[in-house]
């Protein structure tokens, strides 16, 4: 059933650490929902933290977007908190995008103090510092009674709802379930791929141990005595580059290891690469519905991910070949080499849009803000 249409246009500030042009799943998602919601006649202004040389304001696809400093690390933005509070009368809901830095706090007070209803979407993902994934327990612990009192808390896949369900104490009725859209990168038919290989495993992913890129250059001594023609293409960007580029040549597979990123505005070009796989690996500590995935799934390469949070889901639901994260080299291989084999398959039917989450959205901004 559509989700209603207002008499007026609704009015919404979405608040999230990063956007475009910056590349990630959480940057991708709510660069396609905004978009979407704005042509379906909301009024979307992205509140987010300011890098680079990007405009602090500009229209991007009909979406407002305002880019504020943080002098400290972590989303701690004192200029966005007192611009959303200052302006709340122009909103009649705000949604978090992201639960991972400080910046939900300060845009939850915001919000409370201004009387807005509230939106959340976990996001949830890894991060490489120990320290970090440590104090994770912790980091809810304070969030919690700031998350008991968001209207409506809204997940990507049943272990969110799981996790943050046992660690707020809240029903279930206060969850909704809106996962990543599932749709096929562009493919430039006449553009040829960037990294080649037989088999070509890509694995996509911002360049963070967490994401499990040193899993797969450690097989590939195994996978190379195998299939002599195999190649490992890393797309991405981050601070674990240079160590898997040493890891690499200490090994000596540096040949056969590709790294290539694309921008915001390359996707086309991350698609004819994509489409050009004959495997999809993500072996990653943790993923809650990663949109590199689910893009691949679209144009039906063969995936094989770790098992493990939302991956594990993926795997029981027959979308992707499932491993388990700390398998050996020889295991791995095996695993790459049998998902490569299966071939390409069409996608399943009854995966979700990103149309079908901006459908979702729209009916919980309409339950919010009666």
């Amino acid at each position: 059933m559509p989700a209603p249409t207002p008499a007026t246009p609704l009015r919404v500030a979405m608040v999230t650490p990063r956007f475009a042009p910056l590349v990630g799943g959480v940057e991708t998602h709510v660069m396609e929902v905004s978009t979407r919601l704005a042509a379906r006649g909301v009024e979307v202004t992205v509140f987010t933290i300011a890098t680079g040389s990007e405009p602090r304001r500009q229209v991007r696809d009909g979406v407002l977007v305002r880019r504020f400093p943080a002098r400290v690390p972590g989303g701690f933005s004192w200029a966005l908190k007192a611009a959303l509070t200052r302006e709340a009368g122009d909103f009649e809901v705000v949604h978090v995008q992201g639960v991972h830095t400080a910046l939900p706090v300060l845009a939850l007070d915001a919000a409370r103090r201004a009387g807005l209803p509230t939106v959340l979407t976990f996001h949830t993902g890894g991060h490489s510092s120990r320290l970090r994934t440590a104090l994770r327990a912790a980091q809810w612990r304070v969030l919690r009674s700031r998350l008991r009192g968001v209207d409506r808390l809204v997940a990507v896949c049943d272990y969110e709802v799981e996790y943050f369900g046992a660690a707020t104490g809240l029903p279930a009725e206060r969850f909704s379930m809106i996962r990543n859209g599932a749709e096929p990168l562009h493919v430039d038919a006449d553009a040829a791929p960037a990294v080649t290989g037989s088999p070509l495993v890509l694995s996509v992913g911002r360049l963070e141990r967490y994401k499990g890129h040193h899993r797969l250059i450690a097989t590939l001594p195994e996978l190379l005595r195998r299939a002599p023609g195999a190649h490992l293409g890393i797309v991405g960007t981050g601070p674990y580059g240079a160590q898997l580029r040493k890891q690499a040549d200490a090994l000596g597979v540096g040949t056969a290891v590709s790294f290539t990123s694309f921008a915001s505005d390359q996707r086309g070009q991350l698609g004819t690469l994509l489409d050009s796989a004959d495997v999809m690996a993500l072996l990653s500590d943790y993923e809650a519905h990663p949109v590199a995935v689910m893009e691949a799934v679209a144009l039906g390469v063969p995936t094989l991910v770790a098992h493990g949070s939302g991956l594990t889901e993926l795997s029981a639901r027959g979308l992707v070949d499932g491993i388990d994260r700390d398998s050996e080299p020889e295991q791995v291989a095996d695993a790459l080499l049998r998902t490569a084999k299966r071939g390409r398959a069409a996608p399943p039917p009854a995966l979700p849009s990103w149309d079908d989450a901006v459908e979702d959205l729209l009916h919980v901004y309409a339950q919010v803000t009666r």
